[in-house]
C-alpha cells in the first residue's frame, strides 16, 4: 500500500508526464503546419515562374497566393497552440 507521501509524489510525476507530452505534442504540430506551409510555398512559386503559370491571366499573382498561405499558417498556428490539437479539418 502507498503511504500519503508516495500517492501525492505518483500524482505529481504524472501530472509532469501530461504536461510533457502536451509540450512535445505542440512542437510537433508546429513542425508540421511549418512543413506543410515551406511546401506550399515552393510549390506557388514554382508555378509562378513556370512557362504554363506565365500564360495564364486568371491566377492570382505571387504576393496575393503567399498572403492567403500566410493567412492560413497562422490560422492554423493559433488553433494548435490554444486547442493543442493539429486541426487536419481545414485542409
Amino acid at each position: 500500500m502507498l503511504g500519503k507521501n508516495s500517492r501525492a509524489n505518483l500524482a505529481n510525476v504524472r501530472s509532469q508526464e501530461v504536461s510533457f507530452n502536451d509540450e512535445v505534442a505542440v512542437a510537433f504540430e508546429k513542425k508540421i503546419v511549418s512543413f506543410i506551409v515551406e511546401n506550399a510555398v515552393k510549390n506557388e512559386l514554382n508555378k509562378a515562374y513556370s512557362k504554363k503559370a506565365k500564360k495564364t491571366r486568371h491566377s492570382l499573382s505571387v504576393p496575393g497566393k503567399l498572403k492567403s498561405l500566410l493567412q492560413h499558417y497562422l490560422l492554423l498556428k493559433y488553433a494548435a497552440i490554444y486547442t493543442h490539437q493539429f486541426p487536419t479539418s481545414s485542409f
